[in-house]
């Protein structure tokens, strides 16, 4: 698919480390190829889920301990911020949440009130944040890094995602991949949880922060002629999916799976220069989905997906010029 590596600093986004471009082994990750769990020993996995289900439960425990292992393998400034508590939205935690490098065997344990209380604990100042220049030998980039902190780790790895940039320059990777490869890009993305979380508007605090535009279908060649797209990766947008919660309930995140079969076998119409509407029957009844491209044909979009009936395709048919989809 032809990124570039991004080297061990600041490493591919998916690592948490400060990378924000789209690397094959986040396209690796996101296809199923890779096991998350192996980044880093685990402890990548583990702080992503670790710091969502802080979040998760930061109204009833706000406090966070830094907690470092006390021996001599400890760094001095790891052992400066043991026993640090902080709330858990503190700006510290963006810099300073473990692992702070590699082998770094630090954490944090979440803490209410009265955790405070019966521990003889109480909130800490924010410790000053001293840094250090660090000159990357692969790009010859220089960055200020925080003393204590490995170069690329000075994000908190839990909070860390693709986010809404790098995931559409990797649609724009599936895009150039060859035809072959696409379908396996797109994958069956409606059997993951987190997009059962994303239709359903429940994601977890990072992915809400950016949630990006999810690549659930291919263009037909013919409907992409007819509408002017020039990417096969058919889009759905935070936007459409909170639409579809709102009008379309009975909608579950596995309908979506139909959308390819409705583009490949349905019948497709013009209904605009850049809007393509498709119907098939399915389970006795026929569905609807209408898709858009964009103006200049760089992004297209999933603008509904609902089942119909049968006047609607009947009307389709009188009034609207059909596409041949497969056509080139």
């Amino acid at each position: 698919m032809g990124p570039q590596s991004a080297g061990a600093v600041p490493g591919p986004a998916c690592h948490g480390t400060g990378g924000s471009a789209p690397t094959v082994t986040d396209a690796a990750l996101l296809l199923g190829w890779l096991d998350p769990g192996y980044f880093l020993g685990g402890r990548m996995s583990y702080a992503r889920g670790h710091w969502e289900r802080i979040e998760r439960r930061a109204a009833r425990r706000p406090w966070l301990r830094y907690v470092a292992t006390l021996d001599d393998r400890t760094r001095p400034a790891h052992r400066a911020w043991h026993g640090i508590v902080l709330r858990h939205d503190d700006p510290w935690w963006r810099t300073h949440a473990p692992p702070n490098g590699w082998h770094c065997r630090c954490t944090v344990v979440q803490l209410s009130d009265r955790d405070l209380e019966r521990r003889g604990w109480s909130p800490s100042e924010r410790p000053p944040t001293r840094t250090r220049q660090w000159t990357n030998r692969r790009t010859g980039e220089v960055v200020q890094v925080p003393v204590g902190i490995d170069p690329g780790f000075a994000h908190n790895p839990g909070r860390v995602d693709l986010g809404a940039d790098a995931a559409n320059r990797l649609i724009a990777r599936i895009d150039d991949a060859p035809p072959d490869m696409r379908a396996a890009a797109i994958g069956r993305p409606w059997n993951t949880a987190r997009f059962r979380r994303f239709v359903a508007g429940r994601g977890t605090p990072a992915e809400q922060a950016a949630p990006g535009d999810w690549p659930i279908a291919l263009m037909p060649a013919g409907a992409m002629r007819a509408t002017g797209a020039q990417s096969h990766t058919v889009r759905l947008s935070p936007g459409t999916a909170t639409k579809q919660r709102e009008h379309h309930r009975d909608i579950a995140p596995t309908d979506y799976a139909r959308l390819q079969r409705i583009l490949n076998e349905g019948e497709v119409f013009r209904v605009g220069p850049h809007h393509a509407i498709a119907f098939l029957e399915m389970d006795g009844r026929p569905w609807r989905a209408v898709i858009k491209a964009t103006r200049d044909g760089s992004e297209t979009y999933l603008q509904t997906l609902h089942k119909a009936q049968p006047h609607n395709l009947a009307a389709a048919r009188r009034r609207l010029e059909r596409i041949d989809r497969n056509g080139e």
